[in-house]
């Protein structure tokens, strides 16, 4: 790529696997944990309702924070709590066997070109 134009132009052409992967690093931080294939078909629900409401970004927000694994996620340590091996063991855990992570998520909301669909 040479510089912003063809990098619109990549994800313009790549827009469905662009917005999935947004809905995937944007449920990772809500969740705090990287997904793993249980969540999958909520983050195609998040994608799906998003797309119905013209790709907001406010609806892959509401689509993560309505969401069951955001609904039963374990709530933070309460301040001053040490880690304990439990914890450490967890987080592991959620990391997933690949122990992939997650980039950073872009602070400004998807704007796309109408009928570039």
């Amino acid at each position: 790529m040479n510089g912003p134009a063809d990098l619109r132009n990549g994800i313009l052409k790549h827009r469905t696997a662009f917005l999935r992967v947004f809905a995937e690093n944007l449920f990772a931080y809500g969740l705090g944990r990287v997904p793993d294939y249980r969540d999958e078909s909520q983050v195609r629900a998040i994608v799906a309702r998003a797309a119905k409401h013209d790709d907001r970004f406010s609806e892959y927000v509401l689509g993560i924070v309505e969401s069951p694994a955001f609904m039963k996620r374990a709530a933070p340590a309460a301040p001053g709590h040490k880690s304990t091996e439990q914890d450490k063991s967890t987080l592991k855990a959620d990391a997933g066997s690949e122990g992939r992570a997650h980039g950073a998520i872009a602070a400004k909301p998807l704007q796309f070109a109408r009928g570039a669909r």
